[in-house]
């Protein structure tokens, strides 16, 4: 039984259309950036591009995969050659994805730590988008959360690219590095919640501390309601 799948390489018919030795690895479980399982090792018996729905993808036989329900088992899975495998690339520009992802980013002239690459952004115009964590202190990660940036990988910006020290020199323009976005972890907000819930439960508790500017003994009014008090001119 074939199993299809969206061909994520340059080179699917090396790849892909090549029977041998490939990996199969299963999607991480889990939330947040779980580490997935390590692959296993299978024999790729035959593969050729097919159409679906007008989209060009691959159909694959693994040995071993022989009914439908073991081909549905392995949705999501991941199909991957060895890195010995590699073609050697020409042009001294391109890069293979697993070359950047990882690598630190500094700046072109003070050699100043920028951050890491997270992921690459690919088919999002005329370039690939570098997604890079930001150099973050304790304080700033507990406050905010994981700050990233997005950086055009073109040669203007990245004009330095440290292949064997896995690092990437950039000259970002004016106010790029200013731009960026934050998101707190998974665990991060469950443990803002509860530190949140503790800090009311504990105000709960305590009825007769006052609040700043009013008088201490004074107990405090709920939000919208005035204490009432006699018009003693009325008796």
């Amino acid at each position: 039984m074939a199993s299809s799948g969206q061909p994520l390489t340059d080179f699917p018919e090396e790849r892909l259309g090549q029977p041998g030795l490939r990996y199969i690895q299963a999607p991480a479980t889990g939330f947040g950036r779980r580490k997935p399982p390590a692959p296993t090792a299978v024999d790729l018996e035959f593969g050729r591009p097919v159409l679906q729905k007008g989209q060009p993808i691959w159909l694959v036989k693994v040995k071993g995969v022989d009914s439908p329900e073991a081909a549905l088992a392995l949705k999501g899975h991941t199909l991957l050659s060895s890195q010995a495998e590699r073609t050697e690339l020409e042009d001294e520009d391109e890069f293979y994805i697993q070359e950047l992802v990882g690598a630190q980013v500094v700046m072109h002239d003070s050699k100043e730590l920028v951050g890491t690459v997270l992921e690459i952004f690919t088919g999002t115009g005329t370039h690939d988008v570098l997604k890079v964590k930001r150099l973050q202190t304790e304080a700033e990660f507990a406050e905010e959360g994981l700050r990233t940036s997005l950086i055009p990988f073109v040669k203007d910006i990245v004009p330095v690219v440290h292949r064997e020290h896995s690092v990437l020199e950039i000259t970002p323009p004016k106010g790029l590095l200013d731009l960026y976005t934050t998101a707190r972890s998974r665990g991060s907000r469950e443990r803002a919640a509860k530190q949140k819930k503790k800090a009311l439960a504990q105000q709960r508790r305590e009825p007769g501390v006052a609040k700043a500017g009013q008088p201490e003994g004074q107990s405090a009014q709920k939000p919208g309601r005035q204490p009432r008090r006699w018009n003693d001119d009325a008796l």
